[in-house]
């Protein structure tokens, strides 16, 4: 009877296997059913004989045992039939709604309740992801929905011309549109950033034409109108990319330019007061002529030669030359007797080009006007350090550095010479990169008339004082320049001041970046608020001091050294709970550690961390760390 027993648990383990085996490779669910029938025919079976010989023998505990076993195999099989069943089953229904979700009529679903969803871009094999063609049919729409709107706006009647101008506005629009709709043969336009959309309704009424508009830019937003538009109307636009470009200009039919502040953006042009912009428009021969060979040397990479000394054009671009930008601001810069006027965005002055001023001249006023705003952008430490400084001058009145932070978004980039009756509408900010590796373009206005309407049109801006200085600590910036190899078309085929190793300034750029948060007593302030003003507490430290830091911290994460490992691993948690006490502690300790183990004993060091207070070895041991390695 025994040999027979042996035999059934074999076959009894056989169908329980291969009903598991089969399980992975059938998607019957009437197979497993039958098999599974079996299963506990065979248990009900096996267990009727072996209760018969356990009266005979009494071995209950045995059996018993191997009757367990098979039920919770058994068992165990039934729960893994049901939680295949419903994961097939959710598969399938997936697999069929994704079939509906592809099918043509998806175009009537909400842009903003699809696209959410959407993966990212990206080819599968075989072709397009389904997603992504949805996606573009629903853009393609939304571009012809757009042109639509155009064609009732406009009744292709042109608008009358603009007259050549200094423009100080934050309402540019119509001045654009105005200029580029009288184009009669040719456009070409320099801009930092060029929005689509936006250039496609300044065009529109060119649509019909035979210009011709090529486009040099360094960043492109709301990419597919101008594609659409070239489609459609069979308008002839070139575009090329350039990753030094941070100039505006446009010149029409090789007849009028214009140049200043303002890109091709919402923020510069928009109809509803934004950005506050400053343009010259003019139709000097000279000043034309000159624009037009920049912008055919630039793009056709040729280098551009011309007699400065012959040169009589106010127009002025980025060149390693002392009569052009920035360089000849030195010269305006020295000659001043009087008063220097700074109109320029608070997010867009940098301190070290302030401190070159001052160099270049000690006498003359200097009056800053800006934005009372801070760049809700990511800062880096010498931004930060900037915005300290222009905080403590706009508190000073009897210095000779004076600060005035208006209730304005000002995007304007005005260098005004008093005693000199010169003014410099530009691209150029008050930047170490604007000043020594961008392209920029800017006109001189020697005009007194000018200069006073400027300063009485700046001293009409409502005055207001800086928001608070309140950081933490941030990502990296996503740069505005991708850096792909198709992008990469256009360089600066001349030198810029940068090739010049006695004016360049190094511009060294940290790991660590911050952000602007709102202050504690601001209304609507999250709980967030306050861990990110301690964190603004801790990093808010003279730039030296910072830097210092910094390097200690790298040294350290290059280190072999145990107990700097460990130390290095506990300032990363602390980060990551938002402990920023403690990451103040561990950075201290990791600095004294570094210091002691070169042997360099300083007493600013130990005033941080004294090892012979309690209180201070209690902040050590509460953060993980081994006074004695400081000992």
């Amino acid at each position: 009877m025994s040999d027979s027993w042996k035999a059934i648990k074999l076959i009894l383990i056989f169908v329980l296997s291969f009903s598991l085996l089969l399980s992975l490779f059938s998607p019957s669910e009437a197979t497993l059913a039958f098999l599974f029938f079996i299963v506990i025919l065979m248990i009900n079976v096996h267990w009727s004989i072996k209760l018969l010989l356990t009266v005979a023998t009494f071995d209950w505990l045995n059996y018993g045992i191997g009757f367990v076993g098979e039920l919770c195999l058994s068992i165990a099989f039934l729960i893994y039939v049901y939680l295949w069943k419903e994961k097939n089953t959710k598969k399938n229904i997936d697999k069929e709604s994704s079939k509906y979700l592809m099918s043509p009529e998806v175009h009537e679903i909400k842009k903003d309740t699809l696209i959410s969803k959407l993966p990212p871009k990206e080819e599968r094999r075989g072709g397009k992801d389904k997603n992504i063609e949805i996606k573009e049919k629903i853009e393609e729409r939304e571009i012809i929905d757009f042109f639509d709107k155009l064609e009732n706006r406009y009744n292709n009647k042109i608008p009358k011309d603009v007259y050549s101008d200094l423009y100080l506005s934050n309402e540019n629009f119509n001045l654009f549109h105005s200029f580029i709709s009288n184009t009669r043969e040719r456009l070409d336009i320099i801009t930092a950033f060029l929005e689509e959309d936006l250039l496609s309704e300044l065009v529109y009424l060119l649509r019909d034409s035979s210009v011709k508009i090529r486009i040099i830019t360094r960043n492109i937003r709301s990419e597919g109108y101008l594609a659409y538009l070239k489609k459609k109307f069979n308008l002839s636009i070139e575009l090329k990319k350039m990753n030094k470009n941070h100039s505006k200009l446009m010149i029409r039919d090789s007849e009028k330019i214009i140049t200043g502040s303002s890109n091709i953006t919402e923020a510069s042009m928009s109809k509803n007061e934004y950005n506050y912009d400053a343009n010259v428009l003019t139709d000097n021969k000279d000043d034309v002529s000159l624009a037009q060979k920049i912008f055919n040397s630039l793009w056709n990479n040729e280098n551009l030669i011309i007699n400065e000394d012959e040169n009589n054009s106010l127009l002025l671009y980025s060149k390693d030359s002392k009569k052009q930008l920035p360089k000849i601001l030195e010269s305006l810069i020295k000659d001043e007797k009087e008063e220097i006027i700074l109109v320029f965005s608070s997010s867009l002055i940098d301190k070290r080009i302030i401190k070159k001023i001052r160099e270049y001249n000690m006498f003359p006023k200097i009056r800053i006007v800006t934005s009372n705003k801070w760049s809700d952008e990511p800062i880096n430490e010498y931004q930060l350090d900037t915005m300290k400084y222009l905080m403590s001058l706009s508190k000073r009145t009897e210095d000779k550095i004076q600060v005035l932070p208006k209730n304005k978004l000002i995007h304007a980039k005005i260098y005004i010479f008093k005693s000199q009756n010169i003014t410099l509408i530009s691209s150029q900010n008050l930047t170490v990169k604007s000043w020594q590796s961008l392209f920029e373009t800017g006109y001189l206005i020697k005009d007194k008339r000018t200069v006073k309407k400027i300063i009485e049109g700046v001293n009409k801006l409502p005055d207001s004082v800086f928001d608070s200085i309140n950081v933490c600590e941030t990502e990296r910036p996503m740069s505005t320049w991708s850096e792909s190899t198709s992008e990469i078309t256009l360089k600066v085929p001349w030198n810029l001041s940068e090739s010049d190793p006695n004016w360049k300034i190094e511009d060294k750029i940290y790991g660590k970046f911050y952000r602007v948060v709102k202050p504690l007593h601001e209304k609507n302030s999250v709980v967030k608020t306050e861990i990110e003003y301690e964190k603004m507490q801790i990093y808010e430290r003279p730039l030296e001091e910072q830097e210092k830091r910094y390097s200690f911290l790298e040294a350290a994460s290059r280190s072999k050294d145990p107990t700097l490992k460990d130390a290095i691993n506990r300032l990363e948690k602390a980060k990551k709970t938002g402990d920023f006490k403690r990451v103040r502690i561990i950075e201290e300790y990791i600095e004294k550690y570094i210091e002691l183990k070169k042997g360099k004993r300083k007493k600013r060091f130990k005033s941080r961390i004294n090892t012979s207070n309690d209180e201070a070895l209690k902040r050590l041991r509460e953060a993980g760390l081994d006074p004695s390695k400081l000992k």
